[in-house]
């Protein structure tokens, strides 16, 4: 039981059996990752970045999960075991360039909704589904995805089966960098169809009515050049939508890319049983 919390956290390069980067598997508990990336990690098993077991809610925002690896059909970005009784939610977020699959979401009572989000270009497919779990599967609009989603499940603001046009690297694969912020991200190219194709509602104080996600001020790159600025084709800052990789306003110069420090480990007094690690 209780809430753990990673925020700013970079968890690279690591290799187990079962959730190469993390693994979640507590009863009734929360993990929320927040403004975070998964990527270079390897799973021999399941969940190359991300393994989700137990039961619970697992809270993705913010974040990236790029350029991890499982077996086959067994989540190289998020793998869920059959018998998990968890909630997997998705906001702001993006899964890409994963070898074994983007997602898993085998077989049992395990389900997942996504708003604001990008899932493509994944080797080995990008949402990964058994028939009988179809149905527990729902877009919450304003996503962008590869293959494998469930028919009936897109929304009007979805898109699918586009290109992405994400920045690419010298493997031609996407390209993880320093964009601004403590952990790395994957900029979008200036003719992507993800640019301008979220909802502000993750800004607003009610924030999509959703209780799982908390206000977002920014991507997950920050604050200070990272704010979110509403605009219209135009540039005039009114309530229109605006991109996955959001516009910013500039309020300092550009800096150079930053370097994650030290980890710091806090337990607010107010509810102890919940756990935030920051990694900045």
């Amino acid at each position: 039981e209780g809430i753990v919390t990673l925020l700013e956290c970079a968890i690279t390069n690591s290799s187990t059996a079962i959730g190469g980067g993390l693994a979640f598997e507590v009863a009734n508990g929360v993990l929320n990752i927040v403004s975070s990336t998964l990527s270079g990690n390897t799973a021999t098993f399941s969940g190359g970045g991300l393994d989700v077991r137990g039961t619970g809610q697992v809270n993705i925002i913010n974040s990236t999960i790029a350029g991890n690896q499982a077996p086959a059909n067994k989540g190289g970005g998020i793998g869920q075991s059959s018998n998990a009784v968890v909630t997997l939610a998705l906001a702001n977020s993006t899964i890409t360039d994963n070898q074994g699959g983007g997602v898993h979401l085998p077989g049992g009572l395990p389900s997942m909704k996504v708003r604001n989000s990008l899932i493509a270009l994944n080797e080995g497919g990008d949402l990964l589904f058994t028939a009988q779990n179809l149905p527990n599967f729902t877009s919450l609009g304003n996503n962008l995805f590869g293959s494998g989603v469930p028919a009936g499940a897109l929304q009007g603001t979805d898109q699918t089966g586009v290109d992405p046009k994400l920045e690419l690297g010298a493997n031609n694969r996407p390209k993880l960098a320093f964009n601004g912020g403590p952990t790395q991200t994957i900029r979008l190219l200036p003719d992507s169809p993800a640019i301008n194709a979220g909802n502000n509602c993750v800004a607003d104080v009610a924030h999509c009515g959703d209780a799982n996600f908390t206000q977002l001020t920014t991507d997950q790159r920050g604050a200070g050049l990272r704010e979110m600025v509403r605009v219209t084709p135009t540039g005039s800052a009114v309530g229109e939508p605006m991109g996955l990789f959001l516009r910013r306003r500039r309020t300092q110069a550009a800096a150079s890319a930053l370097t994650p420090l030290l980890p710091r480990i806090s337990t607010p007094s107010a509810r102890p049983r919940e756990r935030t690690r920051n990694c900045t």
